[in-house]
């Protein structure tokens, strides 16, 4: 019984440090998007088999693993170690490792220039700076979708039940307005 109240108590100590820690980081904590929106995401992007599309803060994987049922080439990007974990094994289990891949690593370290598409479910106090990265790393006519937050200077082409945004973007120079 101590091992394993030990066991507990380190897990609980690493996964409060993480949080606090998590503010630094520039990321939001873990909050599923529902199936619902899920849905929605994938129905206002509109991608086709074989695309290339990002999910930052990729959370339990339920994005990529959505894209990657519909043979879409799907990379989600995650800072929590057990949602990495999870989402990984998720992946495994129903064999879409061709399609799906979850990174332990921050989005803001990566370079979008290979991806048609990116799914966001940010934080208000992200958007600003995420816009700009977005808009200086990715290609023309890329597809940027938003769960629930929308981006401060940008129009989105598309709203549906005003919780999911889609932006596509028409250069580097311009911003993403339609």
């Amino acid at each position: 019984m101590p091992i394993t109240l030990l066991i507990l108590s380190l897990f609980l100590l690493f996964y409060a440090v993480f949080y606090f820690l998590q503010s630094t980081l520039r990321g939001a904590i873990y909050y599923p998007t529902t199936l619902h929106n899920v849905e929605l995401m994938l129905k206002i992007a509109d991608l086709k088999p074989n695309q290339n599309i990002a999910d930052i803060g990729s959370g339990d994987g339920r994005i990529v693993i959505a894209c990657a049922k519909q043979n879409i080439y799907a990379t989600g990007y995650e800072i929590n170690p057990l949602l990495v974990f999870l989402s990984r094994y998720k992946i495994r289990n129903a064999k879409l490792e061709k399609y799906a891949k979850i990174k332990w690593e921050s989005f803001w370290k990566i370079d979008f220039k290979n991806f048609d598409a990116v799914f966001i479910y940010g934080i208000p106090y992200i958007m600003n700076e995420l816009e700009n990265k977005l808009k200086q790393e990715l290609k023309p006519e890329s597809k940027i979708i938003s769960n629930i937050f929308k981006f401060p200077n940008w129009k989105p082409k598309y709203s549906l039940e005003d919780k999911v945004h889609l932006y596509i973007l028409k250069n580097k120079k311009a911003t993403a307005r339609t």
